[in-house]
């Protein structure tokens, strides 16, 4: 179900609606915001008239059991990933649809995506922070720009 919630000062600079994804099984119980499901249309002014939208869903939470590999999940898709890894002094490296086993564990915080589209996946770290593995999405994030309608 979405429900619209009321956007914070911060939020109304570039959102013009913001609903959260409830009624999930497993989902937005405990769960970190960054990994919450939700759709924004934002307010856009660009001189084109556009406006975007992001829809952000949580498919594998832990306590669901439920585990959608991001390798699995890319050739299946054929999309092109890049690490969106914002920590400082990263190495960001892009891959075409041809993969590299394991490119989904140089991201340290976990962040992948290409034009419109963007997935977190669950990284395993040893005792020292060093990412061994990467095993599940935990979110699918798409985005796109439309055309404004004019009366709004």
């Amino acid at each position: 179900m979405l429900t619209e919630r009321p956007l914070n000062e911060v939020e109304r600079l570039y959102l013009s609606k913001r609903y959260e994804v409830s009624g999930m099984r497993y989902a937005n119980a405990g769960t970190w915001e960054v990994f919450r499901a939700f759709y924004s249309i934002g307010k856009d002014e660009s001189p084109r008239g556009e406006r975007f939208q992001i829809l952000r869903l949580e498919i594998g939470p832990k306590q669901s059991g439920f585990c959608l590999n991001p390798y699995e999940f890319a050739i299946y898709t054929g999309w092109s990933f890049s690490n969106h890894d914002t920590s400082p002094h990263v190495n960001v490296r892009s891959w075409p649809p041809a993969y590299v086993w394991g490119m989904f564990a140089w991201s340290r915080t976990g962040r992948y995506g290409g034009s419109g589209y963007g997935i977190d996946v669950n990284i395993v770290q040893d005792s020292a922070g060093h990412v061994l593995d990467a095993d599940c999405i935990q979110t699918i994030t798409v985005n796109g720009r439309y055309p404004r309608d004019n009366d709004q």
